[in-house]
Formats: C-alpha cells, sequence, structure tokens
C-alpha cells in the first residue's frame, strides 16, 4: 500500500508559513480522509484454496504370487473436501500385461475394486493400462522380486518369560526391502466343523536402524487352503481398508507395530540380524511371516509414513505434502507394487 506524503505540512513549516489551529485541524482532517480513501481502494486477493486441480485416478495395487491380482481404483480430491466413499471407480476399463503378452481385462466387483483370477509369477514384469471416462490414461508397472531365503533363531529366558525371535538377513549388494508380520493361530469351530485362522499381533519394535516405519493396525487372517497368512494391507476391522496408519519410528507416541518395515541400506553388503522380543507367558512361539517387497512400494509407503500420521489427503493428492509422495502411476497417484513370501529355515 502506497504511503501517504505530508511532506507538505513540513515545507509550509520550513517556509515560516505559519498554521492556525483551525488551518492544523483541516490538514489533518484532510489527511485522514485521503488515508482512509486509498487503504478502500486497496483489494486484498484472497488466494483459491485449489489452484492446480485435476482429476486423476489413485490406484492401490499389490500384487503377490499366492493371490489372485486386484487393483482398487479411486478418484483423487481436491485437499480441502473430506473423504467420502462416493470416489470409487467402477466404470474403468483395466487390462493386464505379463512382459509383452496380454494377460486379461480385469473384472470390477464392488467398491472400485477389479478383480482376474490370475496370479503373478515372480521374476516377471507386470503392467496395467486404465482408462475411465473423465481421466486421463494412466498405467503403471512393477517386476515381482525373487524370495528371499531368511534364517530364525530363538533364545529363550524362561525365568523371565521373554522369547528373543532373531532374524537372519544375509548379505546383498543390491538394495533390499523387507517386512515381517506376527500372527497367532486361533482354532475355532464353526458349524460343528473345526477351523483355524491366524490372528495378527502387534510387537514392539526392535532396536534396530534398519527399521523405517511400520503399520500400526491389526491385519487381516486368511486361509489359502493348506496354509494361513496375513493380507497385511487389509486392516482386521475393514474400516481403514487399505488405508491404515504408518508411522516413522520414533516420530509418535506409537511402539507397538504389526506390520515392521525394513531395508538393507544400513548394512548393505554384510550380514545382520534383528531381534524382536516378546513377552512370552504361554510358552508358545507366534508364527512368523516375512516378505520381500518391490522398491516401488516401499517408496510410495515410506514416503507416506513420512507425511506425518498418513492423511488420506496425503495419499489421494501428489502436491499437497510436506514431503512428496513417491508414485509409480503415470498421470495418477498411487501404487502398483508387489510383495512376495520369503522362505524361512528355522534353526534348531
Amino acid at each position: 500500500m502506497r504511503k501517504m506524503d505530508l511532506s507538505f505540512i513540513t515545507v509550509m513549516k520550513q517556509n515560516n508559513v505559519k498554521l492556525t489551529h483551525k488551518m492544523k485541524y483541516r490538514v489533518i482532517t484532510f489527511a485522514l480522509y485521503l488515508f482512509v480513501f486509498l487503504t478502500s481502494c486497496t483489494k486484498e486477493e484472497q488466494l483459491p484454496v485449489i489452484t492446480n486441480f485435476q482429476r486423476k485416478v489413485v490406484v492401490d495395487a499389490i500384487f503377490r504370487p499366492d493371490l489372485p491380482i486386484v487393483v482398487f481404483l479411486q478418484s483423487n480430491m481436491p485437499i480441502d473436501k473430506e473423504f467420502n466413499d462416493c470416489i470409487w471407480i467402477t466404470d474403468a476399463n483395466i487390462m493386464l500385461y505379463e512382459d509383452t503378452t496380454a494377460i486379461g481385462k480385469l473384472n470390477h466387483t464392488s467398491n472400485g475394486m477389479y478383480k482376474i483370477e490370475y496370479k503373478p509369477q515372480i521374476n516377471r514384469k507386470y503392467k496395467i493400462e486404465i482408462i475411465a471416462e473423465g481421466y486421463p490414461k494412466a498405467e503403471g508397472e512393477v517386476f515381482m522380486p525373487s524370495p528371499d531365503t531368511i534364517n530364525i533363531s530363538y533364545n529363550e529366558i524362561i525365568e523371565q518369560n521373554i522369547l528373543y525371535t532373531n532374524i537372519h538377513l544375509r548379505a546383498h549388494f543390491d538394495r533390499y526391502y523387507y517386512c515381517y508380520a506376527f500372527g497367532y493361530i486361533n482354532n475355532y469351530y464353526e458349524y460343528g466343523t473345526e477351523k483355524k485362522e491366524l490372528i495378527s499381533l502387534n510387537y514392539y519394535l526392535p532396536n534396530h536402524p534398519s527399521i523405517e516405519f511400520f503399520n500400526s493396525k491389526n491385519c487381516y487372517g486368511i486361509e489359502l487352503g493348506h496354509y494361513l497368512t496375513l493380507d497385511i494391507f487389509n486392516s482386521y476391522s475393514n474400516i481403514e481398508n487399505p488405508y491404515y496408519k504408518l508411522y516413522v519410528p520414533g516420530t509418535e507416541d506409537v511402539y507397538l507395530a504389526s506390520v515392521t518395515f525394513f531395508s538393507n541400506k544400513t548394512f548393505k553388503g554384510q550380514q545382520s540380524v534383528i531381534t524382536v522380543e516378546k513377552n512370552n507367558y504361554y510358552g508358545t512361539k507366534d508364527t512368523l511371516l516375512l516378505f520381500r517387497v518391490s522398491e516401488e512400494l516401499y517408496q510410495f509407503l515410506n514416503t507416506v509414513a513420512a507425511n506425518e500420521k498418513t492423511t488420506r489427503i496425503g495419499r489421494f493428492e501428489g502436491f499437497a505434502n510436506t514431503i512428496a509422495v513417491v508414485s509409480n502411476i503415470k498421470n495418477g497417484y498411487g501404487c502398483i507394487g508387489a510383495i512376495v513370501p520369503c522362505y524361512l529355515i528355522i534353526e534348531p
């Protein structure tokens, strides 16, 4: 805003022009009127909340070799809009490719979920192409990593009811990304038939520099014919599916993890051991699940976790974050990633 020039009063004084009391009053009054007039003409620009919003698809697709391929498809939202259930995209055309071969079209089932009865193979590259009315054509691809072989040993202090689970990680000169989860087998009866289910457990974070982020929500247990596993990207309650709480260690007052993510960044080319402690009052060993994670998925989740308590806004926008969320979806947001169960060798 321009400053009002009242130097003429000073000039009059310097030229010995005598101002009467009445004249001083009129000059000051005029100056005040002029000030009000100038300020009223100054327009304050109100920046809009959204300046560059563009509709794009949001992809959530985690491939694993023991499950059929599923893709969740939603729309992004302006950052000033609250999350709602009306953002599912239900009429998209999604094609799946393995390397350069077309596998087929995914079918919409419900609530933006598209599925094809095909299980991805390790050491293969997969691509999805998405065409939806009102959205730019989007695509993304992921390479299915091979499983790693990891030794597991236990140490038990019986008098203190403490069990240590030791995860022995092998030396790799390439960057490897992992996550682990624990569960216990629950036996129950349904209509007179005995059944089993794997219940997700929360563990305290181990004191190891490789731990980068973790999930605090219990995961959903699934039965795959001859064995039980956890769907680590679905919460047990299904309320925040597939969005759950991700944290970076030490940033929040949250210390229990259902899924813990780590990499060999701090011990690349060397062996290392991650030791997880548990109060073992019942003298039983929980089921340990360990997965190798694709780099795209790991980096996506890591940047989501860094955005302070993982807001849904952070997942749906690509630009409204403290730290930019890494995405491998061209012309869209989200991620197409992969996890592969590792081979575990239990040491005596």
